[in-house]
């Protein structure tokens, strides 16, 4: 985060962040575990209307009878175009980011009191920081493989909890009829261009396409590297962490005799990290990995492209 710099914002924090949120040209994305309904539209209220918001939030019974979380929230994000709004029940983290520019993070919830929006008002400090770093572009492409979207039927359960829970002093800290967040690791790898993942571990911000993205931050966060690393390094420590993973592992010592392109698709296919994926989607990984063994692990591979199918293996194993 060197090349980052930070501004602090302390007074009329609600006043500031609807600047900077007006200034969105491209998306807003809105994270915090208490969202009230009315806090939530003076934030956006100076946004341009077509721009799309991703927000996160929690809802617990015990917090939407407090009144400090708004199950409401769903119809304001459902007035803007392309918006939507997701659920995570261990969520604790306070962060805005708008577009690839800048992002806020801090004590703030998205409250009246939080954002100085009613006096007397919370006392809370949040971090400006220009550019986004890497890390945080990481962090919420997790938060938003482990959440699941809010529903009308979810919605109408907590109502309905709601008005039949006790007062508000006996009201259980539980998630009522809450989907149960199932985190599934990423395929790992699945950016189709190797060539360029050095370039999006600097900054994922330089690529435009969300699925592009996705995938880099995918395959980021299983690589799970320190920052700072040139070039010759990340290739390094990409290539040990290809051989270290489990199924990229055994893959080696499948190929280690040269096979055919539907060999390889079809041991693909015996394996518990792919169940689900169809013929194609294997294809698809099939030709994701081999790129990668070959960008990464050059002198260790060789590819053999004859007219009818392809062969793949390790350099040791070939017939000269």
């Amino acid at each position: 985060m060197s090349n980052t710099s930070v501004g602090l914002i302390t007074d009329n924090i609600g006043s500031s962040l609807g600047r900077l949120v007006a200034q969105a040209t491209g998306h807003v994305t809105l994270i915090a575990p208490f969202i009230t309904q009315g806090a939530l539209e003076r934030l956006v209220a100076e946004a341009d209307p077509s721009i799309p918001l991703s927000v996160f939030t929690r809802w617990r019974l015990d917090e939407i009878v407090a009144g400090v979380s708004d199950l409401r929230v769903l119809d304001t994000v459902r007035a803007r175009t392309g918006s939507r709004l997701l659920l995570h029940p261990r969520l604790h983290a306070k962060v805005i980011l708008i577009d690839d520019s800048v992002a806020v993070l801090g004590s703030s919830n998205i409250t009246d009191s939080a954002l100085a929006f009613r006096d007397p008002s919370n006392v809370e400090i949040m971090a400006e920081l220009r550019p986004i770093p890497n890390r945080l572009f990481l962090f919420v492409r997790h938060l938003e493989r482990t959440s699941v979207p809010a529903t009308d039927e979810l919605r109408c359960q907590l109502e309905d909890a709601v008005r039949s829970a006790p007062p508000m002093s006996a009201c259980p800290e539980v998630e009522i009829a809450a989907p149960k967040v199932v985190e599934v690791p990423p395929l790992f790898p699945s950016f189709r261009s190797p060539d360029h993942l050095y370039e999006g571990y600097l900054s994922v911000r330089t690529f435009r396409d969300s699925e592009t993205r996705a995938a880099i931050l995918d395959d980021l966060e299983v690589l799970a590297l320190p920052e700072g690393l040139t070039e010759k390094d990340f290739g390094d420590q990409v290539a040990a962490a290809l051989l270290a993973h489990p199924v990229i592992a055994a893959f080696d010592e499948f190929v280690a005799r040269p096979r055919f392109f539907g060999e390889m698709a079809e041991w693909l296919g015996t394996r518990k990290e792919l169940a689900g994926q169809d013929a194609e989607q294997r294809k698809r990984y099939l030709q994701t990995l081999i790129r990668w063994l070959r960008h990464f692990l050059p002198a260790r591979y060789r590819l053999q492209e004859p007219g009818y199918s392809e062969r793949f293996g390790r350099v040791e194993g070939w017939e000269e």
